[in-house]
């Protein structure tokens, strides 16, 4: 139903879906992973990367977390480097 959310434009209610999954089963890795997606949209960079290793230490063999970490890390360094 988050991913339904996702599409139809509402990213507030698929968070809060997103958000009850993890109530229920704190355990689903792609939750978190869905929920890294979100707040890596709205720019939420260290909230994305904390989720996405939640979903990673729950399945450390999701190579599109792999790889959705290692961008965000790339941009923090990037933003790190270029701020004043």
């Amino acid at each position: 139903l988050g991913t339904l959310w996702v599409r139809l434009g509402q990213p507030e209610k698929a968070e809060k879906q997103f958000l009850e999954i993890l109530r229920i089963d704190p355990d689903n890795a792609r939750a978190y992973q869905n929920l890294g997606v979100l707040q890596a949209r709205r720019g939420d960079f260290q909230a994305a990367l904390q989720n996405y290793r939640r979903s990673l230490a729950i399945d450390p063999g999701n190579e599109s977390v792999k790889e959705a970490i290692s961008g965000l890390t790339r941009r923090l360094e990037l933003n790190e480097k270029n701020s004043p």
